[in-house]
């Protein structure tokens, strides 16, 4: 979600004019304001070339319309379950998810689910499974970009993923039960 350090920016192009001599003119910069002898007009500004742009962006994690994001990111030991459509979830793979999240809440994990699917079918969900968390509200599309599994399980600390696990490799996750 963050521009590395040294990653390509955006190049800019400004069309300066002024009034010289009662006549218009137009003097393009990268980026200084130019040294001219006349009454400043207008200045146009036009990207000329695109910079990195990461490859999650407009990122957000939403429950009641309110975004929750920096709040979550700074959680320091944070399980996010992604399930980007639970209408398309493997059912069989939430028993997985709710054996996963019980040992993560038992290392002192906070738990979340993040999904683009409606409050009713999260509350289905989360009643079927007796899963012991809420869900949040993202993008599908972002949800897609982060991962593909349908539903995965992240870990993160501090805004980092340290842990990345399909379904079908959830025993593989590892719970630090340190602060």
């Amino acid at each position: 979600m963050t521009v590395p350090n040294g990653a390509p920016q955006s190049i800019y192009e400004y069309r300066w004019v002024f009034e010289v001599n009662g006549e218009e003119k137009v003097i393009t910069t990268q980026k200084e304001y130019p040294n001219v002898d006349g009454t400043f007009l207008r200045v146009t500004t036009e990207k000329i070339q695109e910079g990195y742009v990461p490859p999650i962006h407009d990122f957000t994690i939403e429950q009641e319309g309110v975004d929750q994001t920096e709040s979550l990111m700074m959680v320091p030991k944070l399980v996010m379950v992604v399930a980007y459509d639970l209408a398309k979830s493997n059912p069989k793979a939430f028993e997985k998810v709710a054996q996963a999240t019980l040992k993560a809440h038992q290392a002192g994990y906070e738990v979340i689910g993040m999904s683009a699917s409606s409050k009713a079918q999260a509350a289905e969900v989360i009643e079927k499974y007796g899963l012991g968390f809420d869900f949040y509200f993202t993008d599908q599309t972002t949800l897609k970009t982060i991962v593909r599994s349908n539903p995965a399980i992240l870990v993160v600390e501090h805004g980092t993923i340290t842990q990345k696990r399909h379904y079908n490799d959830f025993e593989l996750l590892e719970f630090n039960t340190t602060n």
